[in-house]
């Protein structure tokens, strides 16, 4: 929808990929967009085969070595990789993940990413941006279907932004988007 020739996807799962044909299809899409069942972590990519390469909470579910190693391997040297991961230091969302185990497994739990495991990119990339996301504005969450939302929510980014430029206080976010660029090779 945004320009580009074309766009591979790839999940392990059969059932996403086929929501992901769909979702292509009524977006009218299709004919520059390519899914297929493949491991993250060893793809079967040629080297230096993509411009961008992104995920959406997956990381956390990989072995992080391999899962790395195989972005930087796939990445053009010129290339970024754009993360977007669920933190693991926040102790109130850590709780709560504990305390939801319909919504996900232990497993994943235990694994959510933290700072080492971002970190753990730089032995894989020349340049690791971190871009740390909601603390407070979580709270706006309850009132998401009410008139006071929006204001709500603009307060509660402005408490953020200053929240997160504090070192202690930064990593207590909720979500993280990770650029890595340069892979070493």
């Amino acid at each position: 929808e945004h320009g580009a020739s074309e766009v591979v996807g790839i999940d392990i799962s059969e059932i996403s990929i086929n929501n992901c044909i769909i979702s292509a299809e009524s977006r009218n899409v299709q004919n520059s967009t390519r899914y297929m069942i493949a491991d993250a972590e060893a793809t079967g990519f040629k080297d230096s085969s993509f411009d961008i390469v992104t995920e959406y909470g997956a990381l956390h579910h990989l072995d992080l070595d391999k899962a790395y190693a195989e972005i930087a391997r796939i990445l053009k040297d010129d290339g970024k990789a754009i993360c977007n991961e669920a933190l693991r230091h926040n102790i109130l969302i850590h709780a709560y993940r504990k305390l939801t185990p319909s919504i996900r497994t232990e497993w994943e739990v235990d694994h959510i990413l933290g700072r080492n495991d971002i970190n753990k990119a730089k032995q894989y990339f020349e340049n690791v941006e971190v871009h740390l996301f909601h603390i407070f504005t979580l709270f706006a969450v309850p009132f998401r279907n009410t008139k006071i939302f929006n204001p709500l929510l603009n307060f509660l980014e402005k408490i953020d932004k200053f929240c997160l430029k504090i070192p202690l206080l930064r990593w207590q976010a909720w979500q993280v988007i990770i650029i890595l660029s340069n892979p070493k090779k």
